[in-house]
């Protein structure tokens, strides 16, 4: 807008001399969680981009209801039972009526669901052994292990990586001599993000 020389009006509204307010919009918050979401993911805080790109799915899906009016119908939901996942089964077909979303839309609610309850308690995380990719087997499918050796540049046919000093998430292959990077939740924050961009796509199609 600031490019095309447009701007819009708002309301006035009545604040005192000293007071300075501000009213918080959904698209605002939107805009922010999404902004704060791609800052996380370039900052390598994977789990918390996970966190966040289910934030802007909720509050788009709000916003969808808002429009819609039936916004006020979620709210007779108790606060504390708020959650993504009551959210999803709210907007899924119900006795007497029919879906708010589609079938399509709250099937991938419920993957980006999967991915932000195992970023909140680590069910699966927690418990399992992280071990070097062999050629046949399937890497992590919550994390990202990378393999980040490379030839010496002082020792000709050895093989070095540059990692930093407190970098716990390494593994190392002694028969191989390489180093692997484990990014936690790198996978998952990825494809979070893949899921808001298409679930958000696909609510703004609705009209």
């Amino acid at each position: 807008m600031e490019i095309l020389g447009k701007s819009v009006k708002t309301p006035p509204i009545n604040v005192s001399p000293l007071e300075n307010r501000h009213i918080v919009t959904l698209e605002e918050e939107i805009a922010r969680c999404w902004f704060e979401t791609g800052r996380c993911y370039t900052y390598g805080f994977f789990q918390a981009a996970t966190l966040l790109a289910s934030i802007v799915v909720e509050l788009c899906i709000e916003c969808y209801l808002r429009s819609k009016g039936l916004w006020d119908e979620y709210e007779e939901v108790d606060e504390k039972s708020r959650t993504f996942g009551s959210l999803i089964a709210f907007a899924s077909e119900r006795k007497g009526r029919g879906p708010y979303l589609t079938p399509t839309i709250l099937n991938k609610c419920k993957e980006l669901n999967r991915r932000r309850i195992e970023a909140a308690h680590m069910n699966r995380r927690r418990s399992i052994v992280l071990t070097i990719p062999s050629s046949t087997s399937r890497l992590n499918d919550i994390d990202e292990i990378e393999n980040v050796s490379q030839p010496s540049t002082e020792k000709p046919g050895e093989k070095e990586a540059y990692l930093m000093l407190n970098e716990i998430a390494i593994l190392y292959d002694p028969v191989k001599e390489e180093f692997y990077k484990v990014r936690p939740f790198k996978k998952f924050a990825r494809e979070a993000i893949e899921l808001t961009v298409e679930i958000t796509k696909l609510i703004c199609e609705l009209g």
